[in-house]
């Protein structure tokens, strides 16, 4: 996982979406979400994860924050039971796509 994230900030800064996904093994992954997920004036808001038969839904928001609460990225540790067809990522209830993927 330490390399996937060292590649990741490594790549130019400011071109995608912000927004990786590492699959560590069937049922557990991780989201990393680095500054390109960020809008100017906005800090990493809260997560929301749903299923439903054969998809994962997962809901990112960004919120208004102050400079001194400003993170530089957010780590989510993501564990999945059952097999899903779907893994589909939105962005202020807008869907949006994964800027990478590793395994």
């Amino acid at each position: 996982m330490k390399n996937f994230i060292e590649i990741v900030d490594y790549d130019e800064k400011g071109t995608g979406t912000g927004i990786y996904i590492y699959n560590d093994s069937k049922n557990k992954r991780f989201l990393y979400l680095n500054q390109d997920f960020l809008d100017d004036g906005k800090g990493f808001g809260e997560i929301d994860i749903k299923t439903d038969e054969n998809s994962i839904n997962i809901y990112l928001n960004d919120s208004s924050i102050s400079e001194e609460e400003a993170d530089t990225y957010k780590f989510y540790k993501l564990n999945f039971k059952g097999d899903y067809e779907y893994l589909k990522v939105f962005k202020n209830g807008e869907e949006t796509h994964f800027e990478g993927m590793g395994v």
